[in-house]
């Protein structure tokens, strides 16, 4: 394995009050969301739920992937559902593609496409030596997610 499997946690909120700093992404872009905020000021009840199913990146992460010679910057709070309807698992490969797929691009600025989102979560998933997962989860990316990656275009 070529990279660290970064530091995670789940969502820790009490009576909807958050306890820590998290950028959550919402709107084509990031809200920064503070330590103590209510979140019924700020979230509507469906996104409450589905923010608190997820999980939020306890350290900042630099990836660079080989395949485009791109670099990636995970920033520490970063909020994430996981692996978005599959079982989640001890992952880089989620947390870099829900970047790509929010921001649509990498962090030189350049745009990501759908297909350069999906070789790149394989890309990971691979080297993590998650062979299967490598191979099935390319083509359900691919065609049924990507976000502002697949504005940009699919290939």
């Amino acid at each position: 394995m070529t990279h660290q499997i970064p530091k995670y946690h789940k969502v820790e909120v009490v009576g909807l009050i958050l306890l820590e700093d998290v950028r959550f992404f919402r709107g084509g872009k990031y809200l920064d969301l503070k330590n103590g905020c209510v979140l019924t000021e700020i979230l509507s009840n469906d996104e409450i739920e589905r923010f608190c199913k997820g999980y939020i990146l306890g350290e900042d992460v630099s990836y660079y992937n080989k395949r485009y010679g791109k670099w990636i910057h995970l920033k520490k709070g970063m909020w994430s559902d996981g692996a978005t309807g599959a079982m989640d698992i001890p992952s880089l490969a989620w947390w870099v593609h829900d970047e790509l797929c929010n921001t649509g691009r990498f962090e030189c600025g350049s745009l990501c496409t759908n297909w350069m989102a999906s070789t790149v979560l394989c890309n990971i998933l691979w080297a993590e030596m998650r062979y299967a997962r490598a191979c099935y989860w390319w083509p359900v990316t691919f065609l049924g997610g990507g976000g502002q990656a697949r504005k940009n275009g699919m290939v």
